[in-house]
């Protein structure tokens, strides 16, 4: 079959862009995005699966790549049930595990002033400190010092957009925090009270945040008590309903999906568990349970619901966020490609068919060879078809019993695309075979998603 080349003015690239709406929320360690949660309740967090294909970790818990240290490497499937194969046995092989089903997670991490420098001292405890004990991790404060280019490079959007207004270095200088003993030296510290660092995957948002569609929503006891938003699209989250409207308390990378929030005024005198540990192995025997987990609301403490309190009648209930509900919502921007072509039947062309049926039955030799019915003479120097094969005539008359002249014709019924190497990446089948005669032309559209 023939086959022809894309010019350049045969393929384009279009992008659909999609605003995915996501609305999260969070009540005392239940997430619900869009009022669902994921399949697995063993996710925690508001999470869903990288996977579109579910598989249930009960019988498939841990696949692996295994690379023996001599031969051909293999991937296995290590299973949790009987008879499922003993790695342990194989010894010449390097083993790469992780669980499934894998997630995306939305995260919260927070860090308190009070404990941020006197933690930077102590590598042992990972910021786990006495005074707020499963709230205050070492990865948190990683997580805010690698973000100091990031929040800079934002300052054309707004001025709040400094890394000196959540984090200061000793003399302003950026200096390396980390000694020479391995601990972590104490030469930086926090500027507001409280850095609230929400992350929210990829998964969600694609290539960016939607500016402006940006709310944060602060329940007590199911009232609405303050409401936040992009309300400009610059990047700054403003309060929009509460006690201080107009009031900045944090800012949005849009791209990197990250929310940074700081402001830890009082939206009223209400109190809850905001600081309570999360799980009851990360508490600190000796002050536990503490009235150091119960702070005023303020937009610091958003998104604050896990706690080692698993219910409003745990006898510990009011040392746990049981009266505080949140809610996160926000819009992705998805830009979806796909490749647009144009493939064209010019006139003339296109006129045979691989099709045997598209010749005479009577004039085909009786061999299903192919050779023998269509070629006549091969050499090395000579290639001969079998002329007293016919073509079968399918013109139709408008005369019973009558044939019309004879005229090429044939129909396409599929387009194959191939690569640099002649193979076929891609079949567009026709719902319907198209005729095609010599003084006609085609030009058929073909749109593949990328």
């Amino acid at each position: 079959m023939p086959r022809f080349e894309f010019k350049d003015d045969d393929k384009f690239v279009n992008y659909t862009v999609t605003n995915p709406k996501f609305i999260v929320d969070f009540y005392l360690n239940n997430a619900y995005i869009n009022s669902t949660q994921p399949e697995d309740r063993s996710f925690s967090g508001p999470s869903q699966s990288i996977f579109d294909l579910y598989v249930n970790s009960t019988y498939l818990s841990a696949p692996y790549v295994s690379v023996p240290s001599l031969g051909k490497g293999y991937v296995q499937l290590a299973n949790s049930v009987a008879g499922a194969p003993n790695s342990s046995s194989q010894k010449d092989i390097e083993d790469l595990d992780f669980s499934l089903p894998l997630k995306t997670t939305i995260a919260r991490n927070v860090l308190v002033k009070e404990y941020f420098s006197s933690s930077l001292e102590d590598a042992t405890n990972r910021f786990e400190t006495p005074g707020i004990p499963g709230v205050m991790e070492a990865r948190s404060a990683f997580k805010i010092i690698s973000l100091r280019n990031t929040i800079d490079w934002y300052k054309t959007y707004s001025p709040k957009f400094d890394y000196g207004n959540f984090v200061s270095y000793d003399n302003n200088t950026p200096q390396d925090y980390m000694n020479n003993n391995g601990g972590y030296g104490n030469t930086i510290e926090m500027v507001p009270d409280y850095i609230n660092l929400i992350q929210i995957p990829n998964l969600f948002y694609g290539r960016k945040i939607k500016p402006t569609s940006v709310k944060l929503r602060f329940y007590y006891t199911g009232s609405l008590l303050a409401e936040a938003s992009d309300i400009y699209g610059d990047g700054v989250l403003y309060e929009t309903t509460g006690s201080n409207t107009g009031a900045d308390l944090g800012i949005i990378l849009y791209s990197e999906g990250a929310i940074l929030i700081t402001g830890s005024y009082n939206l009223h005198s209400l109190t809850d568990g905001y600081l309570s540990p999360s799980t009851s192995g990360a508490k600190n025997e000796s002050l536990f349970p503490s009235a150091s987990y119960i702070a005023t609301s303020s937009w610091a403490h958003f998104a604050a619901y896990q706690s080692f309190v698993t219910s409003s009648t745990d006898p510990s209930s009011s040392y746990g966020p049981t009266s505080s509900s949140y809610q996160l919502e926000f819009e992705g921007v998805h830009e979806i490609p796909s490749l647009l072509c144009f493939a064209h039947a010019k006139k003339n062309e296109l006129n045979w068919s691989n099709n045997r049926t598209f010749l005479k039955k009577d004039t085909l030799p009786s061999t299903d060879s192919y050779k023998d019915s269509y070629v006549s003479v091969t050499s090395s120097n000579s290639f001969i078809e079998n002329k007293g094969i016919q073509i079968k005539n399918t013109i139709s008359s408008s005369f019973n019993n009558n044939s019309a002249s004879y005229e090429p014709q044939t129909f396409i019924t599929t387009i194959s695309l191939y690569d640099a190497d002649g193979d076929i990446v891609g079949v567009a089948k026709l719902a319907n075979p198209v005729k095609k005669t010599p003084e006609r032309d085609y030009t058929f559209k073909l749109k593949l998603d990328l």
